[in-house]
């Protein structure tokens, strides 16, 4: 629980520095980043998952996924994703994973220094693995350019 209040404060302090702008029904677009979240749907074992992007300038970004779970489960996962736009369309320019085991909750963030004048994006894909059952989805952010 402790890993969802610290995930909470960043995503506050986040927020604070742009105004919003609300755009498609599950995500939330500022100034400067773009973050979507995915709540569950009914019969899930993912509570809550997301991605994130920020333009922190001097080609630094910052990149964040994260997984919830409603209770602790055998193994959750998030595995992020760092896009971006070429001539020849979308392609990774590296990725990371944090898995947690007898968890609720997993999340990955860093700070990532990029080439600029590119647009980039996140996407993350959310496993929860409990009792032999396996759930997952992905999500991902809206594009940004990089200067």
């Amino acid at each position: 629980m402790k890993k969802g209040l610290v995930f909470i404060l960043v995503l506050v302090m986040v927020m604070g520095c742009a105004s919003m702008v609300y755009g498609a029904q599950d995500s939330i677009i500022q100034a400067g980043n773009t973050m979507v979240t995915k709540a569950a749907s009914s019969n899930s074992m993912i509570d809550l998952c997301g991605s994130l992007i920020q333009n922190l300038g001097n080609g630094d970004v910052y990149i964040q996924g994260y997984t919830q779970s409603f209770n602790k489960v055998d193994t959750i996962k998030v595995k992020v994703y760092l896009q971006k736009l070429t001539i020849t369309g979308w392609t990774n320019v590296d990725s990371w994973t944090k898995t947690e085991t007898n968890d609720d909750y997993a999340e990955k963030y860093l700070v990532e220094n990029v080439e600029t004048g590119y647009y980039y994006r996140v996407r993350s894909y959310h496993t929860v693995i409990d009792n032999g059952v396996t759930e997952y989805t992905d999500t991902m952010t809206n594009d940004i350019l990089i200067y």
